[in-house]
Formats: C-alpha cells, structure tokens, sequence
C-alpha cells in the first residue's frame, strides 16, 4: 500500500469480500463519490463511470454516480473481483470516498463491501494499489453510507476564522 499522491487517471475499488461472507458473490452500490482532500469537493463530474461487469442492463455503473438513492450498480458473479470506478478523463489525486450501499432491499446489507482495495491506473488496464479498505463493520441495513479514508493520509483540522474547519493533509509513505 501506498499514499495516494501520485494523480492518475482511472480510480477504482475491487471488493474482497462482502458482507454475505461469500455465499453472495455480488456487490452492489447505490452511490459512491471520489474525493482528494477528505470532506472536499467531489472530483466524480464529467468523467466516465468504468466497472468490471454489471449483472444486468438496468444495474449499470453509470447508477453509482447518478446522485438517486434508488439506482444502484451491481456486478456479475465474479468471486471477489468485482471493481466499480471511474475514468476522470485526466489525472486526479484521490485520497477518500463515499460509498452508499443499496437501499429498498434486503440485498443491500449482503451486496456491500467489507474489504477490498483502491487502484489507480494511468491506462485503464494496469492497475497499482494504493491502500486496502478496513472492515468498515457491520451494514445493518441498506442505504447506508460509509467513508473510506487513505490510512497512509495524516489530516490536520484547523479552524478557519470561527467559521468552520478546513483540512490540509500530508502524506505518510513509511513503510510502504
């Protein structure tokens, strides 16, 4: 694993594992948004949604970044190698994102992800790791949001003149 601060082009995440403890291969996401400074403005605008597969025509990755709760993305059968992500048409930096499981159904607390990895890619064929995602725990329930953060990101919050909080963040490469 390594910090985030090289740009590229293509950013995904591959899902290890999913809340079924595999006995549902698919994963599924209602919403997801790519951040570079945690808590900033969405990079995701403009830019190409790409996936590994989809299960069907109406579970398409453009449904991920579609800002409707109610539209989801969902892989085919892929056994833990399953990817959602995005082509932003030019290098980015990204250090966070957003993931919100599916909602109105029991599948969506199955269908989300428990462990995987972010990857960048400048070509869109070979991709780097850039950090594993954490067991954000247990999804309860579908619809959820979770915020996943580069572990290799050191965030300071500093007070902005009394009116609210502003990160600058470092990156920390020991031991990648």
């Amino acid at each position: 694993d390594v910090a985030s601060e090289t740009a590229a082009r293509y950013w995904r995440i591959q899902q290890t594992t999913n809340q079924a403890n595999g006995s549902n291969t698919i994963i599924s996401c209602s919403e997801i948004d790519w951040y570079e400074t945690p808590g900033g403005a969405i990079l995701n605008s403009g830019g190409t949604p790409i996936r590994s597969s989809a299960l069907e025509p109406s579970f398409e990755a453009s449904f991920a970044y579609d800002n409707n709760n109610s539209t989801f993305w969902a892989s085919g059968v892929e056994y833990g190698r399953a990817w959602l992500g995005y082509d932003f048409g030019s290098p980015v930096t990204v250090n966070e994102f957003l993931y919100r499981n599916r909602s109105g159904s029991a599948f969506g607390a199955e269908e989300a992800m428990t462990s995987g990895v972010v990857a960048s890619s400048d070509d869109g064929a070979t991709w780097t790791d850039r950090w594993h995602l954490t067991s954000p725990g247990t999804w309860p329930s579908g619809g959820e949001i979770r915020t996943f953060t580069n572990p290799y990101l050191n965030i300071t919050r500093m007070p902005v003149g009394g009116t609210g909080w502003t990160s600058v963040g470092t990156s920390n490469v020991d031991g990648a």
